[in-house]
């Protein structure tokens, strides 16, 4: 489909799973870097109402910036140190992102993830 990938799982604090996948013909320089910080247990933040994103202690490099997201797009946020995911279609986002992958189940879920919420974020099977 589109070369090496990784599953990843987002746990809410509820409980309920989010599923997506990590690509890393769409994030060369950042891929390793997202599964090497896998497991990681982190806060929640948003952007306005149109981004979740979630801090990794790491630095991210920058990489082919995008002018359009698509809901349910997985981001990096190199400004921010985060990884974060697309809640609407934005046509100009406020910081420079690039996108790693996308949301393949319970997409929905993430709409009501409370701003400070703690995930934990894995890599899948």
């Amino acid at each position: 489909m589109y070369g090496i990938q990784s599953m990843i799982v987002i746990t809410l604090p509820d409980g309920t799973l989010v599923k997506g996948v990590i690509y890393k013909s769409w994030s060369p320089f950042n891929y390793g870097k997202i599964i090497e910080s896998l497991p990681l247990r982190t806060r929640v933040y948003h952007i306005d109402n149109d981004i979740i994103y979630f801090p990794f202690q790491t630095t991210f490099k920058p990489e082919k910036s995008v002018d359009k997201i698509k809901k349910g797009n997985i981001l990096i946020i190199p400004y921010l140190a985060s990884l974060g995911v697309s809640l609407t279609t934005i046509k100009t986002p406020r910081y420079k992102v690039s996108i790693a992958g996308e949301i393949t189940e319970n997409f929905e879920a993430l709409k009501s993830l409370a701003r400070d919420g703690v995930v934990t974020i894995k890599k899948g099977e």
